[in-house]
């Protein structure tokens, strides 16, 4: 949604929809449109309560990252759903190698992030018995981080697993909706469409130079933080102070502050990733846009020079498209069914813009009140 807390307007050259009050309605329109939708996810939601009343059949359940004032949320139909369980990752708390020896071992981490996921298992109520659980995260932004992206997929894969299996839900669709931070022509997404496969040699190289520790890592082990805590109605609490790196200008190439990892950090080698990915996601999850025959732009059209890899390029052209940065970082991925359950289907796909409506960037008015575009998709199960 674009938190307000994070607009900065060097950020943002040229933007006329910046202010909360030229925004706030500009939303508030954006999320009637989509009324009648089942399921919403939201990322960057900082103003939920001012913009409640635009979908007013929906339950929201919103969760934030230690020290943030925006997270995530997901908006249920009343009249369709129950929810049955819910969980919120601390994506930094979660162990990459639960078996290490050491704190710091276990979790792997290469910074803190404070990023957060929110799963919640729906049951529905034209089918007793059966539901869909819905996930919704925003992973780290920084480019340079890709290590921890992946990082970051793999465990957040655990732990959705974990849930359906401790719910007992194996039988229960898992629909991932969210901004993943992370082009098709990189780790994260790569891990998610074609787990099977060998990373692309240029991808793989700009994992391995991503393998570095921030002094952020150190501190986030030795404060132990604890995850969101969890308020009567379901929306997780956060401290009052909004600490989130992305709030200020920043240098997307930065690497300051960082060092090579010794093996007590944890930090794991690419071949040892696959295997930890491969364990949890043993065949590709279905990209609503990528498996789907749809006439949007393509992100095809600009792959970065040298990759081979196939995975992804049906995906959409952009999905952010501010007026410094235009990327595509949005997914939407049907996880792999449990057992014998049979797999969903994607029936529908919510349209792209073209780029050439989008002016020179957003937000503005008259197009959009965020940086980043809806994506969308209807899904079917037996």
């Amino acid at each position: 949604m674009l938190a307000q807390t994070l607009i900065r307007r060097q950020l943002f050259p040229g933007s006329d929809a910046l202010k909360w009050g030229d925004r706030k309605p500009m939303l508030e329109a954006e999320l009637e449109r989509f009324r009648g939708v089942d399921v919403i996810c939201l990322q960057e939601c900082d103003k939920l309560q001012e913009l409640s009343s635009a979908v007013p059949d929906h339950e929201a359940i919103e969760a934030r990252g230690v020290g943030k004032a925006h997270g995530c949320v997901v908006l249920y139909k009343r009249s369709r759903f129950d929810a049955a369980a819910q969980l919120v990752v601390s994506l930094d708390d979660e162990d990459l190698s639960p078996d290490a020896s050491s704190e710091s071992a276990r979790r792997g981490i290469s910074r803190q992030t404070k990023n957060i996921a929110l799963a919640v298992a729906l049951g529905d109520k034209e089918q007793a018995g059966k539901g869909v659980i819905v996930v919704t995260t925003h992973l780290f932004w920084h480019p340079r981080f890709q290590y921890e992206r992946a990082r970051q997929t793999i465990v957040l894969l655990r732990a959705v697993r974990r849930l359906q299996k401790e719910k007992g839900l194996e039988s229960w669709p898992v629909v991932l909706a969210g901004d993943l931070n992370s082009q098709p022509a990189e780790t994260a997404y790569q891990f998610l469409a074609a787990p099977q496969l060998p990373l692309d040699p240029v991808i793989a190289k700009t994992l391995e130079e991503s393998r570095i520790v921030h002094t952020s890592a150190v501190k986030a082990l030795s404060s132990a933080s604890e995850p969101p805590s969890e308020s009567a109605s379901g929306t997780a609490t956060p401290a009052a102070k909004d600490e989130d790196e992305e709030a200020a200008a920043k240098d997307e190439n930065s690497i300051a502050n960082t060092r090579a990892p010794e093996a007590e950090d944890g930090i794991r080698s690419l071949d040892d990733l696959m295997t930890m990915l491969r364990e949890v996601l043993p065949e590709p999850a279905r990209s609503a846009y990528e498996t789907s025959t749809w006439g949007g732009e393509k992100y095809g059209a600009r792959l970065p020079e040298g990759i081979t890899t196939k995975a992804g390029r049906n995906e959409p052209m952009y999905t952010c498209y501010s007026p410094l940065f235009k990327l595509t970082l949005d997914y939407l991925f049907v996880l792999p069914p449990l057992g014998d359950t049979q797999w969903s289907e994607v029936t529908q796909l919510l349209g792209t813009p073209k780029a050439e409506e989008l002016g020179n960037g957003v937000p503005m008015k008259g197009i959009i009140a965020a940086d980043h575009l809806p994506v969308g998709c209807e899904v079917a199960w037996a």
